[in-house]
C-alpha cells in the first residue's frame, strides 16, 4: 500500500466528514453542540497537513506521526462526548446549556436566552442508530491506528536501509578498502540513498 494513496484516502474522508457535518447542520437543520464544533477541527488540520505534505515530500515522517497524534486526540474527545451523551460524564464548560445560567449577569442572561444553545448530552442526529460522536470516535480511532502503523513502517524501512548501508561499509573495510576512499563514495550513497529510502517507503 502506498503512503500517498492512504494519505489521499484520509484526505478524502476528512473532506467528506466536514461536508457531511455542514450538510446536517445547514441543510437538514440540526444545530451542533460546542463539542461537535470542536470535533471538526482535527479534520481541518488534517486537510492542511496532507496538502502541505503533497508539496514537501521530505516531511512525510513528521506528517505521519502528527496525524497519528491528531486522530488519537480526536478519538479521546469523541469518546468523551459519547460518555456525556450516555451520562457517564458531566458536561464540561464548553457544553454550557440554557439550564446553567445561574451565575450570569442580567445582560449575559438576556444574550444567552436569545441563543439556541444545544446541550452536548442531547443527541441531535443519528445514523444507523449511532450518534455522530460515536461515529466520529470510530472513524478517528481507525485513522489513528492506520497513520501510526504507517509511521512505524516508515521508520522500519529507514532503519533497514541504514543497517544495510553499515553492513556493506563494514564488508568493504574487511576487504581492505581505505576509509579515505570510501568516505567520498559513501557520502554520495548517503545522499542518494535517503531519497531512495523515502521513495521505497511510499511504495509500501
Amino acid at each position: 500500500m502506498k503512503n500517498k494513496t492512504t494519505l489521499n484516502i484520509i484526505l478524502f474522508l476528512s473532506i467528506i466528514s466536514l461536508v457531511s457535518a455542514y450538510f446536517i447542520e445547514y441543510i437538514l437543520g440540526y444545530k451542533p453542540c460546542n463539542l461537535c464544533l470542536i470535533e471538526r477541527l482535527p479534520y481541518f488540520i488534517t486537510i492542511i497537513i496532507i496538502l502541505i505534505g503533497s508539496i514537501v515530500s521530505r516531511l512525510e515522517k513528521i506528517i505521519l506521526i502528527t496525524l497519528a497524534l491528531i486522530f488519537s486526540a480526536a478519538t479521546i474527545l469523541s469518546f468523551y462526548h459519547f460518555g456525556i451523551e450516555q451520562g457517564f460524564f458531566n458536561e464540561s464548560l464548553v457544553c454550557i446549556s440554557n439550564n446553567e445560567i445561574n451565575n450570569l449577569s442580567k445582560e449575559d442572561l438576556l444574550k444567552e436566552l436569545q441563543k439556541e444553545v444545544v446541550s452536548c448530552k442531547d443527541v441531535q442526529f443519528t445514523l444507523l442508530g449511532l450518534s455522530l460522536a460515536t461515529i466520529n470516535a470510530i472513524i478517528s480511532f481507525i485513522l489513528s491506528v492506520i497513520t501510526f502503523m504507517l509511521f512505524l513502517n516508515f521508520e522500519k524501512k529507514i532503519k533497514k536501509f541504514r543497517d544495510d548501508e553499515i553492513h556493506h561499509k563494514n564488508i568493504a573495510y574487511d576487504n581492505g578498502a581505505s576509509k579515505e576512499g570510501l568516505y567520498s563514495i559513501f557520502n554520495k550513497i548517503i545522499k542518494t540513498g535517503s531519497k531512495i529510502a523515502i521513495n521505497i517507503s511510499e511504495k509500501i
